[in-house]
């Protein structure tokens, strides 16, 4: 953990704000000043670690008396060895040398690996925070996380894999090498369907626990019956057939079965696709039937939600349903492609990771949407993946480049089922390679970058909070009253990982205010 301090001016007077979290280890919070991480921490941060353990070398000279100390261990005795880390076991990590005399001498006499040790933690303890305590330790010669290392797997032997330049720019060959997906994760895929036979498609989709294949009843009360797969929301069947060939195209970016011999590879490897068909054979699809779509997903357990489409106009019904889901689901759209500036819904929503197209050179695709409404960028230009009927297409548009970025989702969903949509979201566009200077004119246009996958499943999330807003008296942005005792709320925004004990003082640099309470606890403070 690292403590945190950032200032804003509010209303004229200064307000310095101090919270604590994880440090990250690769990107800086750019809202603060730059504090070197210990060197254990910054090597957590870039290598996975096994959960619940802490490996150390004890010293030589520690005068401590280990024998006897396995697993079986009391709390008490673990607790006046290591005070500070809650140790609930300790085990050597090497078997006894081979002269049997080592597991009676001391640890001054005993072989360098017969002083190394596997403490288990709780399951969900902080192990980098564990590593600092203990590095502390006088009688502790190191202390690390217990690293994980991964095969060396060969590049995926998928046959149209080296036309996939979209992949090499996103960096998913080194994030699979720490995660390529869980079964356990589905991605909605809200368009016009799926080819549910395709050869990359057909051993991805979900399959509906609550649904008893071909018995011709809504076994699960949804008002479909056999929605074995997804669901025809504007039809109201289970006919998921693609009119229109789009849908089977997002969906093979985000998880077209991988070094399967066939196709191309997707993102996210293991993740399931569920469809919901929302679009009609005439390439349209209603705001009312997009936003079923979004609640059916929601209510199945997605926990990403593609949405490939969208238009000019605000709904209060299409909105409604992006808020119900946001909470449960990562929702990611497309920022359509119209070489415009203007609202596009539902990408603009802000619970919703707004998507803008780039080239292979990482500038925009020329019809690609933009503005500061938009979170992030993905390639979208000549992207080779499935198409319906078999085989694959070669295509262009924001609608591509959406589901690359629900497919990294996908893989943070299947690395960190722990958490919440907001702090993926917030992942996802703090670890964004930057762009703007590649596209002069569209600073700040573009999102935070285009997407990189593998800083994404890389970097530890470390707090970004700021001031948001103020108001004085209830009144929003007004201004102080001379002479007269008011009342000051400021607002603060988290943008990326969760922070604990968020304090705030406020000092005024003027002699005619006078502070009265100067200090304030926002308390923890979650990502989002």
């Amino acid at each position: 953990m690292r403590n945190f301090v950032n200032s804003a001016v509010v209303a004229g007077l200064t307000l310095a704000l101090t919270f604590s979290g994880p440090a990250a280890a690769q990107r800086p919070n750019p809202l603060l000043p730059a504090t070197p991480a210990a060197p254990a921490l910054a090597a957590a941060g870039q290598m996975p670690y096994a959960p619940g353990v802490v490996l150390v070398g004890l010293r030589p000279d520690a005068g401590l008396n280990v024998s006897g100390l396995t697993a079986s261990a009391a709390a008490s005795e673990l607790e006046t060895l290591f005070p500070g880390v809650a140790v609930q076991a300790m085990e050597p990590v090497f078997a006894q040398g081979t002269e049997p005399a080592d597991a009676g001498l001391s640890l001054a006499a005993q072989s360098p690996l017969q002083r190394i040790y596997r403490l288990r933690l709780a399951a969900n303890a902080n192990v980098l925070e564990a590593v600092q305590t203990l590095s502390a330790n006088p009688a502790v010669a190191y202390a690390e996380p217990d690293y994980q290392a991964h095969l060396i797997t060969t590049t995926p032997n998928d046959p149209e894999y080296a036309s996939q330049w979209a992949l090499a720019a996103i960096h998913a060959d080194a994030a699979w090498e720490v995660v390529t997906g869980t079964t356990s994760v589905v991605i909605a895929v809200i368009d016009s369907g799926l080819d549910l036979t395709h050869a990359d498609l057909s051993g991805q989709l979900w399959t509906n626990p609550g649904e008893i294949a071909a018995n011709s009843l809504d076994d699960d009360n949804d008002g479909y019956v056999d929605d074995l797969h997804g669901a025809n929301i504007y039809a109201q069947n289970v006919d998921l057939t693609d009119t229109t060939g789009h849908g089977t195209q997002v969906a093979g970016i985000m998880a077209a079965a991988t070094n399967n011999a066939t196709g191309i590879a997707g993102v996210c490897w293991q993740c399931r696709l569920m469809v919901v068909k929302v679009i009609q054979p005439g390439g349209i699809a209603n705001y009312s039937d997009i936003a079923a779509g979004i609640a059916y997903a929601a209510l199945k357990g997605a926990q990403v939600i593609n949405l490939s489409l969208g238009g000019l106009t605000d709904s209060s019904t299409l909105r409604a349903a992006i808020a119900a889901a946001a909470p449960s689901a990562v929702i990611v759209a497309g920022a359509g492609n119209d070489n415009s500036g203007a609202l596009f819904y539902p990408a603009a929503y802000p619970e919703v990771l707004a998507v803008a197209g780039t080239t292979i050179t990482d500038t925009k695709v020329a019809t690609s949407n933009y503005g500061d409404w938009v979170d992030v960028s993905a390639p979208g230009e000549l992207i080779t993946t499935t198409a319906s009927g078999g085989g694959t297409a070669l295509v262009s548009g924001t609608s591509l480049a959406a589901p690359f970025v629900a497919g990294v989702a996908g893989l943070l969903r299947s690395q960190h089922p722990d958490w919440s949509p907001a702090l993926v979201q917030a992942q996802i566009l703090q670890t964004a390679e930057d762009i703007d200077g590649l596209n002069p004119g569209l600073e700040g246009q573009l999102g935070r970058g285009r997407l990189d996958a593998a800083s994404a499943v890389t970097t530890t999330p470390s707090p970004v909070i700021a001031y948001a807003d103020y108001a004085v008296n209830g009144a929003a942005h007004a201004a102080l009253t001379t002479g007269a005792a008011v009342s000051l709320t400021v607002q603060l925004h988290n943008a990326w990982g969760p922070a604990a004990v968020v304090t705030g003082t406020l000092v005024s640099g003027a002699s005619q205010v006078t502070v009265t309470k100067a200090t304030a606890n926002w308390g923890a403070l979650a990502a989002g």
